[in-house]
C-alpha cells in the first residue's frame, strides 16, 4: 500500500509539472504548459482561461511574434507527436499537426510567422506551414531526441540541441545543416539564442555552459562554465542580452553576466526543478515555471521575488 501511495504522490505531482512557458509578445499573457491543457494566465500568473484536448503532457509553448497564434506541443511517448495552433484571441484551436513519431519536446515560430519548427525524441525536426498544418520539410542529422529549438531573430537560422550532444545550425529556408558544434561532453538540455542572433548557449547533463559566437562556416567558442552541481535544464537571455539565466537539476537558480559568464546571483534551495524560464518582453522581470506547478516571478535588476510564489491553478 505504501508503494502505491508513493506512486500516486508521484503521478501527481508530474502531473502538475509546468513543462514549458511562454510570455506574450506584449507581455500582457503568459502561456503555461500542463498535462492534457494549456493555461492561459495574466502578468500575475493568474488563470485566465484553459485550453484542452491535448493528448498527454504539453512539452512546448511558443507565441507568433504578433501575439494571434500559440502553437502547443506535446504528444504520446513511443507513439506521435502533435502541435495544436490556436487562435489566441478566440480562445479556439484551428488545427492538430501530426508527423512525428514521438513526443514533441520543442516548438519554436519563425520571426515571420511563415513556419513553426517542431522537434522530438524521434530525432527529427520538422518545419510546418501553421497556416494550413503541411509539412514543409523534415531536418534529419541528429542521431538522438532533440530537446531544444531556437530560431535567430532574423529567422536566417534554426538552432537545434539534442541528447547526442551536438548543437546544429541549419538553414530553414533550404533545410541544410551549416554545422555542428560538438564540444559538449554530454547529452543537451536546452539551447538559448543571444538577442542580436550572433550568441547562442547551451547546456545539459555535463552541467556546463558554453556560450559560441555564430559564424558563416562554423562557430567559435568563446566561453564555457561548470555552473551548476547537476544537469542544466533550462537557460535564457535577457532581452537586451547582458545576463543569462541557468536553473538545474540541483535545484538552483543562478544569473550570470553574458561577457564573462561571473555569476551575479543565486537563488538556491527552490522548492523543486525549474523546467521552464522566460523573461518578460519588456527584461523587467523574469517567470520561472517548476516540476511541483509553481510559478514565481523575479525582478531582473535586483533579483527579488515580485510575486510570491503561486502554486498550480486551474
Amino acid at each position: 500500500m505504501r508503494t502505491l501511495a508513493l506512486f500516486a504522490l508521484a503521478a501527481a505531482a508530474q502531473a502538475a509539472q509546468i513543462g514549458s512557458l511562454a510570455w506574450a509578445p506584449d507581455g500582457r499573457m503568459l502561456a503555461l504548459a500542463g498535462y492534457r491543457e494549456v493555461r492561459l494566465a495574466d502578468a500575475q500568473g493568474q488563470t485566465v482561461t484553459t485550453l484542452t484536448g491535448h493528448a498527454e503532457y504539453v512539452r512546448a509553448v511558443a507565441f507568433s511574434s504578433d501575439g494571434k497564434l500559440l502553437a502547443a506541443a506535446g504528444g504520446t511517448p513511443g507513439r506521435r507527436g502533435e502541435v495544436k495552433i490556436w487562435d489566441v484571441a478566440a480562445r479556439r484551436e484551428l488545427r492538430t499537426i501530426t508527423g512525428h513519431g514521438d513526443c514533441i519536446y520543442a516548438a519554436a515560430f519563425a520571426p515571420d510567422g511563415s513556419l513553426v519548427a517542431t522537434s522530438s525524441y524521434d530525432k527529427l525536426i520538422k518545419l510546418w506551414d501553421p497556416a494550413t498544418g503541411a509539412e514543409v520539410r523534415t531536418l534529419k542529422d541528429h542521431i538522438d531526441a532533440v530537446f531544444s529549438l531556437a530560431f535567430t531573430p532574423d529567422g536566417s537560422r534554426l538552432i537545434s540541441a539534442s541528447a547526442d550532444r551536438g548543437v546544429k545550425i541549419w538553414n530553414p529556408a533550404t533545410g541544410e545543416r551549416l554545422y555542428t558544434l560538438s564540444e559538449p561532453l554530454d547529452g543537451l538540455n536546452t539551447v538559448a539564442v543571444h538577442p542580436d542572433g550572433k550568441l547562442i548557449a547551451a547546456g545539459g547533463l555535463d552541467k556546463t555552459i558554453r556560450i559560441w559566437s555564430l559564424g558563416a562556416q562554423g562557430g567559435t567558442l568563446l566561453r564555457s562554465l561548470i555552473a551548476h552541481e547537476d544537469a542544466i535544464l533550462q537557460l535564457a537571455f535577457s532581452p537586451d542580452g547582458k545576463t543569462l539565466v541557468s536553473s538545474a537539476a540541483d535545484r538552483t537558480l543562478k544569473v550570470f553576466l553574458t561577457e564573462d559568464l561571473s555569476e551575479v546571483k543565486i537563488y538556491a534551495s527552490q522548492p523543486d526543478w525549474a523546467t521552464a524560464i522566460a523573461f518578460a518582453p519588456d527584461g523587467a522581470r523574469f517567470a520561472v515555471g517548476r516540476f511541483d506547478g509553481s510559478i514565481e516571478f523575479y525582478e531582473a535588476s535586483r533579483g527579488v521575488n515580485v510575486a510570491g510564489r503561486l502554486e498550480g491553478q486551474r
